[in-house]
């Protein structure tokens, strides 16, 4: 083990030090994902699943079973997934300590 100071991005969690405590996001990890799949300049959706879709205790986890061998539809709820980690990117847990705890910030506001 080794000392290396403060941590910016560890296991894809980028790391803020803030005067008031720590704000951790996944921006670090869903940008490199957007890139990869080369929908970083795509638009944005504000819901990772189709409104009209209806929602159903079977549909937990539905993308994970088909990400070897995904069909078209499958494709196109990924792509929707992928709008939606677009938009919510910049969201952050702030850590101030006790008393107040942890606050879900947007930092795109």
């Amino acid at each position: 083990m080794k000392d290396m100071r403060k941590v910016d991005v560890i296991l894809g969690i980028r790391i803020k030090h803030r005067s008031n405590g720590i704000q951790i996001s996944q921006s670090h990890y869903i940008e490199k994902a957007l890139k990869k799949f080369n929908y970083f300049d795509y638009t944005l959706v504000s819901t990772p699943m189709d409104t009209s879709e209806k929602l159903m205790a079977n549909n937990v986890g539905k993308l994970s079973r088909y990400t070897s061998n995904p069909g078209t539809q499958h494709w196109q709820a990924i792509q929707r997934v992928l709008k939606y980690l677009k938009k919510t990117m910049d969201y952050s847990l702030i850590y101030t300590g006790y008393p107040s705890g942890a606050l879900l910030h947007n930092t795109i506001a």
